[in-house]
């Protein structure tokens, strides 16, 4: 199974030491005597450019030294997604999946929130007129759902947006249930 953003933060620093040859603590004292930039974007650029470090442990021992992170939980990671209406059609939507069966598990990222079970099977994002819940069906088709690959996994072939609540029907809740069934 997928490491959410958050675990996969967890492996980098716990990586750390092994991939760049100094731990977390080494590079905070390593950027603080050397009066390396204060910014996220600057700071790992420097840490890529000047030590050689990859993209992601550079991005990760920034957002360490500067105390930011984006993946501290995931009701965060959900309320920063969704507008106060969507939130109320998304946690009617989050029940209904987490319902199908005590297999599933949701692990929102940044932009969306995907559930699994051996692997992914929906997703939920936001979307300006309301919310987005995209399926994985492989060539099958399904009522309700328009064939269209999301954006944020492209196993997820088929799409449904949602504006309301009453818009997640028995029609739409089949569609989910199918890829649910499916996914085994």
């Amino acid at each position: 199974m997928a490491l959410s953003p958050k675990e996969m933060g967890e492996a980098i620093l716990r990586n750390l030491k092994t991939k760049t040859g100094k731990s977390i603590d080494e590079w905070i004292v390593e950027i603080n005597t050397k009066n390396l930039p204060q910014t996220n974007k600057e700071l790992s650029k420097t840490l890529k450019e000047v030590y050689n470090i990859g993209h992601f442990q550079a991005r990760k021992i920034s957002e360490e030294y500067l105390n930011i992170n984006e993946y501290k939980d995931d009701e965060t990671l959900i309320h920063n997604q969704f507008s106060k209406r969507q939130l109320d059609i998304f946690e009617s939507i989050k029940s209904y999946i987490l319902g199908l069966g005590e297999d599933v598990i949701m692990k929102p990222c940044k932009t969306y929130v995907p559930f699994s079970r051996k692997t992914q099977f929906v997703a939920i994002s936001s979307l300006n007129t309301g919310i987005i819940i995209a399926i994985h069906l492989n060539n099958s088709q399904c009522e309700g759902f328009e064939n269209k690959v999301f954006s944020g996994s492209p196993k997820l072939n088929f799409q449904c947006k949602i504006q309301d609540k009453t818009d997640f029907n028995d029609l739409v809740k089949n569609g989910v249930k199918f890829a649910f069934d499916k996914n085994v």
